[in-house]
């Protein structure tokens, strides 16, 4: 396969059936001047665009030499890694890097159908590069919709049966030098921290394989929401009340506990008539993320997943090592998550009701918008 950087060549046909061939001899794929006269009022035109590739660059899929797929359907996560110098004496000009997903995305590119297409995306990546010292890049990959379990069938392995990594970074040096870092056999991978991670199940976390310590903000986020109240259900289980339901993840602050020691968080939108929370609505989806203690003084000090997200208002855990309900709420932070769109019209009325109503329906709409609006974020 062949990653092209530049040369385009472009037919257009117009509703007249007259043809206009072009080329444009540049790496940008967007916001491209029109290369035709201008279309007519309701005038419609089909155009063709193919690629020449002029600077092109061998990159191939890598994957791990073993099967992911730790049970039928479950992949467990991968981490790929590559170390690369960039000469020394020399500038870097710019760098780019061609994947499907870097920095503040969630799942990215989203829901695609992989038969057809394999999206990828650009990122500049100059100011995190050194020259003359080893630039290290590490990529963790999960099973998200490409061959996770998805749908009321819960069919896995829709699109592959193995986790895999197409990848390729273009280092453009002073004095014209271009230098290729792609995928290859030359890569390595490990099983890192994630043990299991799936859209609709969750994810389960263990410190003790952890590879590099999480930091807060790894993982795109639009808003933080506080805990309002921490409630006791009748079987003596705290429940986080966020008192909304949103579309996202918890964040942990300050874990620690024995090592093997298991911390699972239970996420619903509803409770029951008894107080208890109410996971009947979520039909075969677990809905549930967990951690694993590493036993260390320092213990983690921040954990959020980085491959699921739910839709809840409720979030019940157990086993919350030396802690009373008091001190409970400070130790976690709700993280809505959803599309990137942008609100393009507010409402406001002096009936306080109705102004519930409008705020409860734009939160509908951010929690609808994850990649492909869905029917319900958080269940099959």
């Amino acid at each position: 396969m062949k990653i092209v950087i530049v040369a385009k060549e472009i037919v257009i046909q117009h509703q007249d059936r007259s043809v206009k061939a072009t080329a444009a001899s540049s790496s940008d794929s967007r916001l491209v001047p029109w290369p035709s006269r201008p279309l007519a009022s309701s005038e419609s035109a089909t155009i063709q665009v193919g690629a020449t590739e002029t600077d092109g660059q061998d990159v191939s899929l890598v994957e791990p030499d073993e099967s992911t797929e730790q049970a039928a359907g479950k992949h467990r996560p991968v981490t790929f890694r590559y170390q690369f110098a960039v000469p020394a004496g020399v500038q870097i000009a710019r760098a780019r890097i061609y994947i499907t997903r870097v920095g503040d995305l969630l799942s990215a590119p989203g829901w695609t159908s992989n038969q057809q297409w394999q999206v990828s995306q650009t990122y500049g990546i100059a100011p995190e590069l050194i020259a003359c010292q080893a630039n290290e890049i590490q990529l963790d990959v999960a099973e998200g919709w490409f061959c996770g379990s998805l749908g009321f069938t819960r069919r896995s392995n829709i699109y592959g049966n193995q986790l895999r990594l197409l990848s390729i970074i273009h280092v453009e040096l002073e004095y014209g030098r271009i230098l290729h870092i792609s995928t290859d056999d030359r890569w390595i991978w490990t099983f890192g921290g994630i043990v299991e991670a799936g859209l609709l199940d969750g994810e389960t976390y263990d410190a003790r394989a952890n590879l590099s310590i999480q930091q807060p903000g790894s993982i795109s986020w639009k808003r933080d929401l506080q805990v309002q109240q921490v409630l006791l259900s009748p079987s003596d289980e705290p429940i986080l009340d966020f008192d909304q339901s949103f579309v996202g993840w918890i964040r942990v602050q300050q874990m620690k506990g024995p090592a093997a020691a298991r911390i699972r968080f239970q996420f619903t939108e509803v409770l029951e008539k008894n107080g208890e929370i109410g996971t009947r609505p979520l039909r075969s989806a677990k809905c549930h993320d967990s951690a694993i203690f590493d036993g260390t003084d320092a213990g983690v000090r921040y954990w959020e997943p980085k491959f699921t997200f739910h839709g809840f208002h409720y979030v019940e855990f157990d086993a919350w090592p030396d802690a009373t309900i008091s001190m409970i709420a400070s130790n976690f932070v709700g993280v809505v998550s959803h599309s990137d769109i942008a609100r393009t019209g507010h409402f406001h009325c002096l009936n306080p009701l109705l102004n519930r109503l409008h705020q409860s329906i734009v939160w509908s709409m951010r929690g609808s918008f994850v990649g492909i609006p869905p029917e319900c974020p958080e269940r099959d």
